[in-house]
């Protein structure tokens, strides 16, 4: 089975986040990863992002850009 990133920007998007998430986590296909791209964020953003991906079950990383 082939792996698919899927690549997310995030820019102050903290009220759709959680929305994102519970969509994220619905997912059936197995062979998937995420990795979240916070560009420099002045809202909450990052840190829900960062939450996301140490209590999800699939794989999220999180990326910081300035």
């Amino acid at each position: 089975m082939n792996r698919i990133s899927i690549v997310i920007p995030v820019y102050n998007r903290s009220d759709y986040l959680p929305r994102l998430f519970r969509s994220l986590e619905a997912i059936s296909y197995d062979g998937f990863e995420v990795i979240l791209v916070d560009n420099a964020s002045t809202d909450n953003s990052l840190a829900l992002c960062q939450q996301f991906a140490l209590r999800s079950s699939i794989s999220v990383k999180v990326v910081e850009e300035s």
